[in-house]
Formats: C-alpha cells, structure tokens, sequence
C-alpha cells in the first residue's frame, strides 16, 4: 500500500465542494430548508481523529524501537488503511462543508450566526481527521532498512 498524496485528496474535497453545494441549490429550489451539519457530525470527526492517532501511537512506538512488545503486522495494516480511508472520507467531508459554506453565504440573507458556526466547527472537525488520518499513516510506515536498498556487496538487490 502506497502513501496517501495530496492529489486524491484535493479531488475528493473538489468534488465534495461541487456536491454540497449542487445539494444546498437542489434543497433551496425545491422549498425545503439548506442543511446545516448538526454539531454532533463536528464532534465526531475529532473523535474518530483521536481514536485513529491513539490506535497508531503504539505501532509508531514499536516501529522506532521504543515499545518492548512487538506489533502485530496484520494490525499495523488495518490502521494504515483506516487512516488511509479516514483521510478521503476527511477530505470529501471537508469539501461538501465548504459546498454549503459557500453557498450560504453567497445567499442574499445571511443565516443566524449559530448555523455558521455550526459549518465552521464541520470544516475544522473534518481536516482534523484529514490531519490526524495522514500523521497516523506516517506513525504506520516501517522505517526503511539499510538491507532494502543493497544486497550484500553493495549491489542492488532484484528480490
């Protein structure tokens, strides 16, 4: 598995952008009120962000040498791809909270103030999780070993 880059990432927030905000116009023209996140989805976003950098400290620990019990591989991997999939899902969050930022206020009557908070608060959970899902990718990743790169006598090895 490949580490996550910033390409992927910046599609889903584009595409999460055009769909909250395609969903906010599609609401509003059909007579129905805009969606505001509730505070709740906020609050579980830096949860799960803390749940994901407290599951990977302890493969972080193992892997500089600091732990005195040995990681299980096969757990080191469901944590790198929960992060992995943690920041897309971050990241397209992310984008459809800006969506609806954008769209209220490029509305010509602006929403009471709490509901802007209330997107703000959205925005800032999700790229926290985008945040803690890549630090917690990093804390997954093997160190590379001298013996990677070389075979024995300076040649590279093809195995």
């Amino acid at each position: 598995m490949t580490r996550t880059t910033a390409t992927p990432l910046i599609v889903l927030a584009g595409v999460g952008v055009v769909f909250g905000f395609l969903v906010e116009v599609a609401m509003v023209s059909g007579g129905r009120a805009s969606i505001i996140p509730p505070v709740t989805l906020a609050v579980s976003l830096v949860a799960v962000a803390i749940i994901l950098i407290a599951l990977s400290w302890p493969i972080r620990r193992s892997t500089t040498g600091r732990a005195t019990r040995r990681i299980d591989p096969f757990r080191a991997m469901r944590v790198a791809a929960l992060a992995k999939a943690s920041s897309h899902a971050g990241s397209l969050v992310a984008g459809a909270t800006v969506g609806i930022l954008l769209f209220v206020l490029t509305r010509p009557i602006l929403p009471a103030l709490g509901s802007l908070w209330l997107v703000i608060a959205s925005i800032v959970g999700s790229v926290a999780l985008v945040v803690a899902a890549l630090v917690a990718e990093w804390f997954c990743t093997v160190p590379k070993d001298d013996d990677d790169d070389a075979a024995p006598g300076g040649a590279p090895s093809h195995t």
